[in-house]
């Protein structure tokens, strides 16, 4: 498998959470210099992938004209195999009827609508643009349009959240004609607005049982967890991600995009779009990663994902049981284990590594 990201920058706000790489376009121009330059980096690209997303920043803040354009880059070089998998992120506010048509012509066949929260008080409060009537029209919209594989991206764990209101929120959204779920932990990210704010998580206990009602809820309404903060129904898994987290290769393209070259290459875009406009090679880093990275990588990622981490010797974990749920030499972390998976998976690590025989059966 072998994935192609796209990065779009540009928003029309920046929500006040969040810490990936977007800017507020000054002009038209700086739009078309932007996709000018982009259109370079994916010819330079061009290659036969399994999937496609475009993400950002706000993929759909860009109007019809230079959706069509950025599309014709991508499909003039970008060669997809059958069964391939094509999303791009939409916010829910700019979601309309002709680009949607557009995404039909060009043959996405996914779609992600970051809603966030389906109440008027939390979308405020954290920036977003759109409100619950928004997705509700919008979803309607895309159901009436045809498309079969539409994920929703909602937050949890903020101080400002209601637990009611979030039960709420799980039980209207698993009606939506959705065959994904991403549900996302806040983090307070250093200098994102919420930092600077102070804004703070519900503790431990409340995030606990957030968690174990999504689960719950997610569960009964045929939603099944497969990657720690991902939950899909049976076939709808995203391959895009799953290339990620299963270590694959994939290519990003735009400013703050990253690239894995299996087994240990790793590059990432400069986060700066006239540094990028400037010569998006020149400024790019580069980072090698030596055996223990690897490992450690493959130990973090085997337990996020629901197939879980396969050790040769299981004795290894033998006094952190209460943190797992354990399956021959297969562990998965159970709710208390996600709670601190960071920790496990260099607990985990610091083991395999201070004893040279034992080694990861997957490696």
């Amino acid at each position: 498998m072998k994935g192609f990201y796209i990065h779009i920058p540009f928003c029309k706000v920046k929500c006040l959470y969040c810490d990936f790489y977007k800017i507020i376009p000054k002009s038209s121009f700086e739009i078309d210099n932007f996709l000018r330059v982009l259109s370079m980096e994916i010819h330079e690209n061009s290659c036969y992938y399994n999937t496609i997303f475009i993400g950002g920043g706000t993929p759909n803040i860009l109007d019809r004209n230079k959706l069509i354009e950025l599309f014709e880059v991508i499909v003039k070089n970008i060669k997809l195999y059958e069964n391939y998998e094509w999303t791009i992120e939409l916010n829910p506010e700019l979601v309309n009827l002709d680009n949607l048509v557009i995404f039909k012509d060009y043959g996405i066949n996914r779609l992600s609508l970051g809603i966030q929260s389906l109440d008027d008080y939390e979308l405020k409060f954290m920036g977003r643009l759109h409100r619950k009537r928004d997705v509700f029209k919008k979803i309607d919209l895309i159901e009436r349009l045809g498309f079969e594989n539409v994920n929703v991206d909602i937050i949890f764990g903020g101080y400002f959240q209601d637990v009611g209101k979030f039960r709420k929120t799980l039980y209207e959204i698993v009606n939506f004609p959705i065959t994904h779920i991403s549900t996302y932990l806040l983090t307070i990210e250093d200098g994102t607005p919420f930092k600077k704010l102070n804004i703070k998580l519900k503790d431990e206990d409340t995030i606990e049982e957030m968690f174990k009602m999504k689960e719950e809820i997610l569960y009964e309404h045929g939603f099944y967890r497969y990657e720690i903060s991902n939950y899909a129904k049976k076939g709808f898994q995203c391959k895009h991600n799953l290339i990620y987290w299963k270590r694959e290769s994939y290519i990003g393209v735009g400013p703050s995009a990253a690239s894995f070259i299996k087994p240990n290459i790793r590059y990432k875009n400069v986060e700066n779009l006239g540094l990028y406009l400037e010569d998006y090679k020149k400024y790019r880093e580069y980072e090698f990663l030596n055996d223990e990275q690897i490992l450690l990588e493959k130990i973090y990622l085997s337990l996020r994902l629901d197939e879980g981490l396969e050790l040769q010797d299981i004795s290894i974990v033998s006094d952190l049981t209460e943190f797992f749920n354990i399956y021959g030499n297969r562990i998965k972390p159970n709710i208390k284990g996600i709670m601190v998976l960071d920790r496990l998976a260099i607990e985990i690590f610091q083991r395999i590594n201070s004893r040279e025989t034992l080694k990861l059966s997957s490696l």
